[in-house]
């Protein structure tokens, strides 16, 4: 029988989560987003999305321990976080007191609207069980011109592959931790019925890019099929043969 989940039961995943989860060892599990490389490529994204105003501000939602608003430190001056764990932001407060923290869903932004330059969504849609309503959310703050970068997200394309990967592993995808990372257990995000989404809230232009993951953390033969992957889309730049994607949306 197939066990259908809410989105309640979503969101007490992810809290359950990542309250009991060490701030450290979730650094250490997700080397794929610590890794010099990406941090690099997050940075330099940031710079792009940096606004001509002397006074920005950027806003991440589900910051956990802060990573990308320890980069946009010099790119934005005002720097904001929300995250559903307190354990988490209360790591963030300790490295950084001058970012404005608040615990609170990813959809329920609260701020005034028209007062961000940047929202970012690093390693968070696919933890939620539906986007909408945080969408609305996100265009409502943004000032016009704004923008939204999320990434970091499982192709869905890509996973249809992936998918006999986790049945051969016998991946249990009813554990906790399975539900909190709903969408990467269940076939993985389609960027662009996420773009259609955007489009229908109000954004005006969407940007889908696709990537390889590079996450010392995998397994061997996880490696290893990525890095065939990654040899086939340097000829045939097929979203299919992409592990991840990045989204840049501009109101």
């Amino acid at each position: 029988m197939k066990i259908e989940y809410t989105e309640e039961d979503v969101i007490r995943a992810n809290r359950d989560i990542y309250d009991q989860l060490d701030p450290k060892e979730y650094e250490k599990r997700t080397d794929g987003i610590f890794h010099p490389k990406r941090q690099k490529q997050f940075k330099s994204i940031l710079l792009s999305l940096k606004p001509e105003r002397p006074d920005g501000a950027l806003l991440d939602i589900g910051c956990g321990t802060g990573n990308i608003c320890r980069l946009a430190k010099g790119i934005f001056p005002d720097r904001y976080g929300i995250d559903i764990s307190h354990v988490q932001l209360k790591e963030l407060k300790k490295k950084d007191t001058e970012i404005l923290l608040c615990q609170t869903e990813a959809g329920q932004l609260p701020f005034k609207g028209n007062l961000m330059d940047c929202c970012t969504c690093c390693s968070v849609l696919h933890h939620l069980h539906s986007h909408k309503e945080l969408f609305q959310e996100v265009y409502r703050v943004l000032r016009l011109g704004g923008y939204l970068y999320t990434d970091h997200d499982p192709n869905y394309y890509f996973h249809r592959i992936f998918r006999l990967y986790l049945v051969l592993r016998k991946v249990n995808v009813h554990s906790p931790g399975a539900i909190a990372e709903y969408h990467q257990f269940r076939g993985g995000l389609n960027p662009d019925r996420l773009a259609e989404l955007l489009y229908r809230v109000g954004f005006r232009d969407v940007k889908i890019t696709y990537r390889v993951s590079e996450n010392p953390e995998l397994t061997f033969f996880a490696k290893a099929v990525l890095r065939i992957f990654n040899l086939i889309t340097k000829v045939l730049p097929i979203k299919t043969f992409y592990s991840h994607f990045f989204i840049i949306a501009q109101k």
